[in-house]
């Protein structure tokens, strides 16, 4: 499932925190560069592990990146390379406007890896990078242009770090404080919501149900219904 890029998906100017965390990636990550990528034959051919592996790192691009982004532990790569590209991808992620794979996907690759069981300097650093990019997106957030509320990079990322089994309790309480941002998720399911019971983008299907049931209550609360109309 591939949707259609959301008008503000790229911060246009990274905060200081992101950049300094996505730089801890890097640092924490650092490790030699893979010689190959193990891959489905059926899915996989030279032209698409070869650039992977004589590019460096910071000059890999999204286009050479997305296919290994989408597939990795289902039909290519596996823990020791998926540790090499992750700071790259997770630095696409934020910075690509048309990236592919979503948000959710690139998220939800930390539980295929079962990121939970990794080093704790490793854990810390992923968790202080999808705390600021959760930060830039909240500050960021403006109303659409054409006044259509359509998964917004908030519900993106929120969905995301679901998949991951990153509790959103905390930050959905951030967002109280963050109008436009909490207006982009409000409205973006609200329709769905009132019509189907179920929030829009279809990557929700595949979270936890209570996790889902949580951010639906969320969203009818009377908090959310004040902090919209402040």
């Amino acid at each position: 499932m591939r949707r259609t890029p959301y008008a503000h998906t790229v911060m246009t100017a990274p905060t200081l925190a992101l950049t300094a965390a996505i730089e801890a990636l890097y640092a924490e990550f650092k490790r030699p560069q893979p010689r190959r990528i193990d891959g489905c034959p059926c899915c996989w051919d030279e032209s698409d592990y070869v650039p992977l592996t004589t590019t460096p790192l910071r000059a890999l691009t999204d286009q050479q990146l997305s296919n290994y982004s989408a597939s990795v532990f289902l039909t290519a790569g596996g823990l020791g390379d998926y540790k090499y590209f992750l700071p790259r991808v997770f630095e696409l992620a934020v910075t690509e406007k048309d990236w592919w794979p979503d948000t959710e996907v690139v998220l939800g690759k930390l539980k295929l890896a079962e990121w939970q069981y990794w080093p704790e300097d490793e854990h810390r650093v992923v968790q202080t990078f999808v705390d600021a990019w959760f930060d830039a997106l909240a500050t960021q957030a403006a109303p659409p242009e054409d006044g259509i509320y359509y998964c917004p990079p908030i519900d993106g990322l929120l969905c995301g770090m679901a998949w991951a089994g990153i509790g959103l309790e905390p930050y959905l309480k951030r967002l109280l404080d963050h109008p436009a941002a909490l207006a982009d998720l409000y409205y973006s399911n609200a329709q769905t919501m009132s019509d189907k019971d179920r929030l829009f983008s279809g990557f929700w299907d595949d979270v936890d149900p209570a996790v889902i049931t949580g951010v639906k209550a969320y969203l009818r609360s009377d908090a959310v219904l004040d902090a919209l109309t402040r």
